[in-house]
């Protein structure tokens, strides 16, 4: 659904991701991407502006520290912040939002979306595919709160 929206917008997209990128990306930071984000990046690796938003191609993906360092110093952060990558901006670095991956051994999965950049820390969502949802209806719950 995702995709027909930035097929029918004229939205540039990057061209699916081969699983072996996929598998490398994993191999290096150590975490899994969730079946849902790894399905969206075998269909396209990386979404120009569509509505401000921007979704990275996997190669841009970055753990959250060091993206809140160079484009929001003094964030807030989560508590377990080396879990979290970012995957996408708004409006060329107003805030961003990042992905909480499992290492291969971990049985949790919970795999929620946070902002970074805003004022305030919380869960976006519960999954890259509630985020897609919300997304899709333009939900407030996208944008700062207040």
């Amino acid at each position: 659904m995702l995709i027909d929206r930035f097929a029918e917008a004229g939205v540039r997209m990057g061209a699916g991701c081969p699983a072996s990128m996929l598998d490398a990306f994993e191999a290096r930071t150590g975490r899994v991407l969730t079946a849902d984000l790894r399905a969206f990046l075998g269909a396209a690796n990386g979404v120009e502006w569509d509505d401000g938003f921007c979704f990275w191609p996997v190669e841009a993906f970055a753990p959250f520290d060091p993206v809140a360092e160079r484009y929001a110093p003094g964030c807030p952060r989560p508590s377990d912040a080396g879990s979290y990558f970012v995957f996408c901006d708004y409006l060329h670095w107003s805030w961003g939002y990042a992905i909480r991956m499992d290492r291969p051994e971990d049985v949790e999965g919970g795999n929620e979306v946070v902002p970074i950049g805003m004022n305030e820390m919380f869960a976006v969502a519960g999954s890259f595919a509630e985020f897609v949802e919300l997304y899709l209806a333009g939900s407030d719950r996208l944008y700062p709160p207040g």
